[in-house]
């Protein structure tokens, strides 16, 4: 007997629980906060446990960015424009553009 495809939306369509949001903020302005102390490599790290903690972000945007400026503070600039390639393709007109475009991956 086949059962009728489940109503409910997939975890990807629904939208952050308010605990898991105020998670993924911290954890990226802890990364932020590394990277504005010129700890890149900690705050590549901490970027590295956000995507695995939550891999269908909606901040998707703000973590690609910091993980493009840590990149490029650890002087990995092929990694860099790699991924800067692929945020600007996706994220359209965000406010961080301008950001991605004055670090190492466009210059």
């Amino acid at each position: 007997v086949r059962r009728a495809p489940s109503a409910r939306p997939r975890r990807a369509e629904r939208p952050a629980e308010p605990a898991d949001l105020a998670a993924e903020v911290a954890l990226l302005r802890d990364a932020d906060a590394a990277l504005q102390a010129d700890e890149a490599a900690r705050a590549l790290a901490l970027i590295r446990v956000h995507a695995r903690r939550f891999p269908d972000s909606q901040l998707w945007a703000e973590r690609d960015a910091t993980r493009i400026l840590a990149l490029c503070a650890l002087d990995r600039i092929d990694d860099a424009r790699r991924l800067a390639r692929a945020w600007m393709a996706r994220a359209g007109a965000s406010p961080l553009r301008s950001s991605i475009e004055a670090s190492c991956a466009y210059r």
